[in-house]
C-alpha cells in the first residue's frame, strides 16, 4: 500500500504526467483528501510532496509525519484514495478509447490496393538493403540465420502506436524513408503476396493487458492494416489459462516463463514454409566432404541435378534452385576458397541485384549438404529512443503514452533433406509501462503480463555420420544461401553454414596425399581451349575451371594460377603469361582431358 501511495503522488505531482495532466505547475486546482471534502490547493500538497523527494517505501514515514501537521489523521488514510476534484480527473465517458476484449470494430480487411492507388510504392530496394545489413550484423565466424522480412514486418507494425523521435528511430531501423499511409498499405500488400504462395503461412497476433483503454484508432488500423487476433488477457486474474492462451500459439519457441505486471502489449507474428524441390530435379544422396582444409567432415549430401540458374563472379559461383511453391527459389552461393569473409563483406542489394541478373538457366549439378540451423535471438535492431523509458512516444497507442519498447525477439528453425525445405520463425514485441503510468489508462479490473526469452546465442546445428580414410577435396565449401521469393523479390531467409558436425577427414599434412592415401602420382594441367584458358583474357577464375573437373567427379588436389604459360603471349595477346593449373590425379587424366583439358608439361616453350 506504501508503494502504491507513493507512485500516486509521483504521477500526480510530476510536471506533464500523471492523474491530472499539467502536475503542479497547473495552478489552484485543488485535491479532495478524503471523503469529508476537506481539499487543499495542488501546490501547497505537491510543495510537501517534493520536500521529502520521491516517494520510496523509506520515504512513507517521514512524508506522514510532514502532511499530519496540516490534515488531521482521518483524512489523511483517505487520501490513499487520490480522488482528483477537478473534473479533469476523470476522462470523458466516449473518449475513444476501448479494451481489446470489447472493440467491436470491422475485422474485414481493407485492401491496401486502395491506399497505393494514388502512390506507386516499391517495398524491395529498402527491404533488400535492411535485409542484408540485419544479415551481416548476426553473422558471425559460425553458422548463422536470420529472417530479415519478419523482423522488418514486425518493425511496421509498431508504427501506427509511434509518435515523433520515436516513429523516427523505427522508421530508421526499419530502412524506411516514408512510414505515410501509402508506404505502410505497401508494406501490408507486400505481406499479403507473400501469404498468399500456398506453401507459406502466415500469422499474427496482438495480446494486450485485459481492462487497458486502448486508442480505437490504433486497434482499427492494426486491424486493416496487418489482421492480427486480437485478445485481451488477465495475466494476474488467471495466469495459468492466460499463460497457456500464447504458449499454445507460439509452440513454446518464445520461452514465455515470466510474467511482469509492467507489460502491456505483445505484438506476434510467424511464418512457416514447406517447400519441396521443384519436379525435373535428379536428387542423389551421397555421403560427402564438406568444408575446408583441416576443417572437413564427411556429411549426407544430395547431389542436385538438372536445370538450374548459374551465376559466376570473379570469386563466386551461385546456384538457383527451384522449389515447388512457385516463385520460391533457394539461391546458394559459394565462395571461391579462402574467400568466404570477402564475398560475405559484399553481400548487399547491389550484389543481389547483380547477381540476379547474371543468372542463367542451364544443366548443371549442386552437390548440398544436408543441414538444418536454429537461432534465438534477442535483436536490437538500433531502435534507440523507442526503448528508453524515459523518452519513447508511444502515445498513439493509447492516447497519452507511458510505454517503451523491450528488444525484439525471434526463435527460427530451418532444415534442408531430401524432401525439401522446411523454416519457421516465431517474432514478438513487447511494449512495457513506464513507472509513472497514470492509473486512469485501467478500467477497474487492473491484471498485467509480459514475456521475457532465455533465447541468445547463435545456431545450433546438425549432426553428421561416419568417417573418411584421409584428406580429400570437399565436394562442397562453406557457402551463403537465401531463401526468396523472386516476384517480389523477398528474402524470407539468409544465412551460412561454414561447419557441419561430423567424423572429421583424416589428413597426413606430412607426406604426399597421394602416397598417404594410396592413390595415383598427382599430374599438373590447364584448360587447351584458349578462351577457357586465359585467365586474364577470358575472365573465367581457376575454381570456376575447377568446378567443372568437380562436377565430373574428378578430385582436384590443387588449383592456381600459374606464371609459366608462355605459349598465352602468343596465342591470346595478354599481357603476363598467366594461365589456371590444376592438378589431379594421372589416373584421371584421360576423363580431364575429355573435358578440354591438357598436360601442362606439353605446353609450348616447357
Amino acid at each position: 500500500m506504501a508503494m502504491l501511495l507513493g507512485q500516486g503522488l509521483e504521477s500526480l505531482c510530476k510536471p506533464g504526467r500523471g492523474v491530472l495532466q499539467g502536475g503542479c505547475a497547473s495552478g489552484n486546482t485543488t485535491i479532495c483528501l478524503g471523503v469529508a471534502g476537506f481539499c487543499v490547493t495542488r501546490p501547497w500538497f505537491c510543495d510537501i510532496y517534493s520536500s521529502i523527494g520521491r516517494a520510496e517505501l523509506k520515504g512513507i514515514k517521514k512524508m506522514y509525519l510532514e502532511v499530519r501537521k496540516a490534515v488531521p489523521v482521518w483524512s489523511l488514510m483517505a487520501a490513499l484514495l487520490l480522488t482528483a476534484c477537478a473534473e479533469e480527473a476523470a476522462p470523458p465517458v466516449d473518449d475513444g478509447k476501448v479494451s481489446i476484449e470489447s472493440y467491436t470494430g470491422d475485422k474485414q480487411r481493407t485492401s491496401p490496393e486502395a491506399l497505393l492507388a494514388a502512390a506507386a510504392i516499391d517495398p524491395a530496394p529498402a527491404h533488400q538493403a535492411f535485409a542484408f545489413d540485419h544479415f551481416r550484423t548476426h553473422s558471425g565466424d559460425g553458422n548463422s540465420l536470420t529472417a530479415p522480412f519478419d523482423v522488418q514486418q514486425l518493425l511496421a507494425s509498431l508504427v501506427p502506436g509511434a509518435s515523433g523521435e520515436t516513429l523516427q528511430a523505427i522508421a530508421t531501423a526499419g530502412g524506411w524513408a516514408s512510414l505515410e499511409e501509402t508506404a505502410l498499405a505497401g508494406l501490408s500488400l507486400w505481406e499479403q503476396r507473400i501469404g498468399d504462395l500456398g506453401t507459406v503461412e502466415r500469422q499474427r497476433w496482438l495480446w494486450g493487458q485485459a481492462g487497458y483503454r486502448f486508442d480505437r484508432d490504433y486497434l482499427r488500423t492494426q486491424v486493416e492494416l496487418f489482421d492480427p487476433e486480437l485478445a485481451g488477457l488477465g495475466f494476474r486474474g488467471d495466469f495459468p489459462s492466460a499463460r497457456a492462451a500464447i504458449e499454445g500459439v507460439l509452440d513454446d519457441r518464445l520461452a514465455l516463463d515470466e510474467i511482469d505486471d509492467r507489460s502491456r502489449l505483445v505484438l506476434a507474428q510467424s511464418t512457416r514454409l514447406q517447400a519441396a524441390w521443384v519436379e525435373g530435379l535428379t536428387l542423389e544422396p551421397f555421403e560427402g566432404r564438406f568444408g575446408e582444409h583441416e576443417q572437413q567432415r564427411r556429411v549426407p549430401m544430395l547431389r542436385i541435378s538438372g536445370e538450374l540458374s548459374v551465376a559466376e563472379g570473379e570469386d563466386y559461383r551461385a546456384v538457383a534452385v527451384p522449389l515447388a511453391e512457385v516463385g520460391l527459389s533457394l539461391m546458394v552461393i559459394i565462395p571461391a576458397p579462402d574467400a568466404f569473409d570477402a564475398v560475405r563483406g559484399r553481400l548487399d542489394a547491389e550484389f543481389w541485384r547483380r547477381l540476379g541478373e547474371g543468372l542463367a538457366p542451364t544443366q548443371a549439378t549442386l552437390p548440398l549438404p544436408v543441414f538444418s540451423l536454429s537461432s534465438n535471438l534477442v535483436d536490437d535492431p538500433n531502435l534507440g529512443i523507442a526503448q528508453r523509458e524515459d523518452a519513447a512516444d508511444f502515445s498513439p497507442l493509447n492516447g497519452a503514452g507511458f510505454l517503451y519498447l523491450e528488444p525484439l525477439r525471434q526463435a527460427l528453425e530451418l532444415q534442408v533433406d531430401e524432401a525439401g525445405l522446411n523454416a519457421a520463425t516465431v517474432t514478438a514485441a513487447v511494449h512495457t509501462a513506464t513507472r509513472d503510468e497514470p492509473a486512469y489508462l485501467f478500467d477497474p479490473s487492473y491484471f498485467s503480463f509480459s514475456i521475457s526469452a532465455d533465447i541468445s546465442g547463435y545456431a545450433d546445428l546438425v549432426t553428421m555420420t561416419d568417417s573418411a580414410p584421409c584428406y580429400d577435396p570437399p565436394d562442397q565449401r562453406p557457402f551463403l544461401f537465401a531463401v526468396y521469393a523472386r516476384d517480389t523479390a523477398t528474402l524470407l531467409h539468409i544465412g551460412q553454414v561454414k561447419s557441419l558436425d561430423g567424423p572429421p577427414v583424416a589428413a597426413d599434412w606430412t607426406v604426399p596425399r597421394w602416397t598417404a592415401c594410396g592413390d595415383s602420382p598427382p599430374v599438373e594441367i590447364y584448360r587447351y581451349k584458349c578462351s577457357r584458358q586465359c585467365a586474364f583474357d577470358s575472365g573465367t577464375p581457376y575454381w570456376a575451371m575447377e568446378q567443372i573437373l568437380t562436377d565430373a567427379g574428378i578430385d582436384v588436389l590443387d588449383s592456381g594460377e600459374g606464371t609459366d604459360g608462355k605459349e598465352y603471349l602468343q596465342v591470346c595477346d595478354g599481357p603476363d603469361g598467366v594461365i589456371n593449373v590444376f592438378t589431379i590425379h594421372e589416373d584421371q587424366l584421360a576423363e580431364a582431358e575429355a573435358l578440354g583439358f591438357r598436360l601442362l608439361s606439353e605446353l609450348t616453350g616447357q
